[in-house]
């Protein structure tokens, strides 16, 4: 919420609706914690909002679940969504990570 006061009505604001962090485990699945709503954009005055995935995850349903209430929600209030589609999860290796035909894949499943 840092800024948006003061850029609201002069930059297009887009809220991210979920986070992770560095600290997070390494041995854990990935994952982001929803940390904002919908509601908490349409407050800030934000034209869009945020939402991360990670295809590859064993969170990568629930979070795809996820993604698609926002998207409804966002679309009811007029609001434009973007959506981070990172390939990552316990069954992808570091070069998977930044294969081509991964990413395209992680790009096409974000499209759905």
């Amino acid at each position: 919420e840092a800024g948006a006061a003061t850029y609201a009505g002069m930059l297009p604001l887009i809220l991210k609706l979920n986070s992770s962090n560095s600290l997070h485990s390494k041995n854990l699945t990935s994952d982001q914690a929803i940390t904002s709503s919908v509601k908490d954009a349409l407050r800030l005055g934000c034209l869009a909002v945020g939402f991360t995935i990670y295809p590859g995850s064993a969170k990568c349903f629930d979070m795809m679940e996820e993604a698609r209430g926002i998207i409804a929600e966002a679309k009811s209030y007029g609001l434009a969504v973007v959506l981070w589609s990172y390939p990552r999860g316990e069954g992808i290796s570091k070069e998977g990570e930044t294969a081509v035909d991964v990413i395209a894949y992680a790009a096409h499943i974000a499209a759905l």
